[in-house]
């Protein structure tokens, strides 16, 4: 079993403030505009989002951060290979979580793998790339790779059924997570893509 990592406590403005510093980084780059950020209004985004993303049985305090986060609002851009990030906010992603969230699960979570309440998914890791885990009551990350990346021997079946598998993937705290991939993105193994940063 994982060791569980020191708890920390940052806020929800300190967590928003985070991923938009790694959203503003990305536009650095010549593939993803900076018009293809779209950040929320002074007072969130609307009560009837979250009226939407509460159908996903989530915790209040997750909706919360749902309502503050921005957002990648452009199909053609990955985070790394096969790493899309998850839009909450677009009309189509609103729809499926609003009529027919349980048979469109597989695009906000991974699919098998039941995630609770307080863990939700910043991008669609497809086959080959990575489900980014947000555990707001842990301020986590956690890189969950479908078919690569690193498979921890405990993720037996039990685990998954159970809920407990996600949390055996490799973890760390929000701020270092994002460092981590800025400071990566930056060194000279990088090698710019059509529409991604590959390192």
């Amino acid at each position: 079993m994982k060791t569980p990592l020191p708890t920390t406590t940052i806020s929800h403005d300190e967590i928003v403030a985070i991923i938009t510093k790694f959203y503003t980084f990305l536009t650095t780059y010549p593939f993803l505009p900076a018009t293809a950020i779209k950040t929320p209004p002074s007072e969130g985004w609307p009560e009837e989002y979250c009226d939407i993303w509460r159908k996903m049985g989530k915790s209040e305090e997750v909706v919360d951060l749902l309502a503050r986060l921005p957002y990648i609002d452009d199909d053609n851009w990955v985070w790394y290979h096969d790493t899309m990030p998850i839009n909450y906010t677009k009309p189509l992603n609103l729809r499926r979580i609003k009529e027919h969230y349980e048979e469109k699960r597989y695009v906000f979570e991974p699919s098998g793998v039941a995630l609770p309440p307080h863990v939700f998914s910043l991008t669609h890791g497809k086959l080959y790339g990575k489900w980014v885990l947000l555990d707001i009551k842990a301020r986590t990350i956690t890189e969950l790779g479908v078919l690569g990346g690193v498979q921890p021997a405990e993720a037996t079946e039990e685990a998954k059924v159970g809920g407990d598998a996600w949390s055996m993937y490799p973890t760390r705290p929000i701020k270092e997570f994002f460092d981590a991939c800025q400071d990566k993105m930056s060194g000279k193994s990088l090698v710019a893509s059509r529409n991604y940063i590959r390192c």
